[in-house]
């Protein structure tokens, strides 16, 4: 999961390794944040969600409580306080539907330790809906932490998931995750009104999907451990998909990469079989961020790439220093690129 930092195209300057070492977090303006999270949302429930009381959760495991009642309830209402999530995180079950109330916070306390130290974990499931979350990561706590994991949101191996007006900040290793850890894949993905602020390593990482479709997205100061972008497109094993995963009305502001495509691991010298690739981005901003778009498609120059479509349309920076050339000419690669109407503003 690891970007070849040599190797980017279209970069501020033309390889990562020439940007400023010196991260600088910047303040997101309240109208653009706004317009990406809700924070003055109405949660209007049916009668058939079940509302978890504050004293419910006293004396408890926040979240092994929680767990258990989905499995009877299959939907709730949080209550409206600071919930405290343990290192074993939150393991959603499938046909699930979670509401935040408007002070519900999921705190992660971790620690953080390594692979699947998510926040709210959806793996292996299915038919799940999470609205209205805010979540913060353990980021800023110094309890001997390690490794570059602990998601905001993991989607591992699931189908069918919708999450609706999240904010999630300060996590240890990613904001949200789709895809697999064991060559699976995530289908139908829906993710609409999500801001992702501060996050260590990604804001939003994708692996493996098929079906995915990402919509108003802002991403911001994303910096801390490498890749650090606001959203990395990379698959992590050879057998995985990246098929019809599509972005539209996507804010990057003041990350190390706004938007990231690495597809080095779909290549190979042997004759096998060439992965099929069509990924859409559509509307799309970025403002103070160190890198524009990189690009991977064939890192190693191997004999067979991956196949497919990539499509990028509608995009401005407010950068002078960004490349928007989109050219891959000099790139081994059998991947179409098309590119309308990206500029500087």
């Amino acid at each position: 999961m690891k970007i070849l930092l040599g190797s980017l195209l279209f970069l501020t300057i033309g390889v990562y390794g020439q940007t400023s070492k010196i991260f600088k977090k910047k303040q997101v303006p309240v109208s653009l944040a706004s317009s990406y999270f809700n924070s003055n949302f109405n949660n209007d429930v049916s009668l058939d969600v079940y509302v978890i009381k504050s004293t419910e959760l006293r004396d408890k495991d926040a979240a092994l409580y929680i767990e258990q009642v989905l499995r009877k309830k299959h939907k709730i209402l949080l209550p409206d306080i600071p919930i405290l999530i343990s290192k074993n995180g939150l393991k959603v079950p499938s046909n699930s539907t979670i509401y935040f109330g408007k002070g519900t916070v999921l705190k992660f306390i971790g620690p953080a330790r390594g692979r699947f130290s998510d926040i709210i974990k959806l793996y292996d499931v299915s038919n799940v809906k999470i609205y209205n979350a805010q979540i913060e990561g353990s980021r800023n706590f110094n309890n001997n932490q390690t490794g570059e994991w602990s998601a905001g949101i993991a989607i591992l191996n699931s189908r069918n998931i919708v999450i609706k007006n999240a904010y999630i900040y300060n996590t240890w290793g990613d904001g949200i995750f789709i895809g697999s850890e064991n060559n699976g894949v995530s289908t139908d993905i829906v993710l609409d009104k999500i801001w992702i602020d501060n996050a260590r390593r990604n804001a939003i990482s994708v692996t493996s999907a098929i079906n995915a479709d990402l919509n108003n997205i802002l991403v911001s100061n994303t910096n801390g451990v490498s890749p650090e972008c606001g959203v990395d497109i990379e698959p992590s094993l050879f057998g995985e998909f990246l098929q019809n995963i599509n972005f539209n009305n996507f804010y990057s502001f003041n990350n190390r990469v706004a938007f990231n495509i690495n597809l080095s691991v779909f290549n190979s010298d042997k004759q096998q079989y060439k992965p099929k690739v069509s990924l859409n981005l559509n509307n799309f901003y970025d403002n103070y961020s160190q890198i524009f778009i990189g690009m991977g498609l064939n890192n190693f120059s191997k004999k067979f790439s991956a196949e497919g479509d990539i499509v990028i349309k509608n995009g401005i920076t407010y950068s002078d220093k960004h490349d928007v050339r989109l050219d891959i000419s000099k790139m081994r690669t059998r991947m179409n690129l098309k590119n309308e109407n990206i500029r500087k503003k």
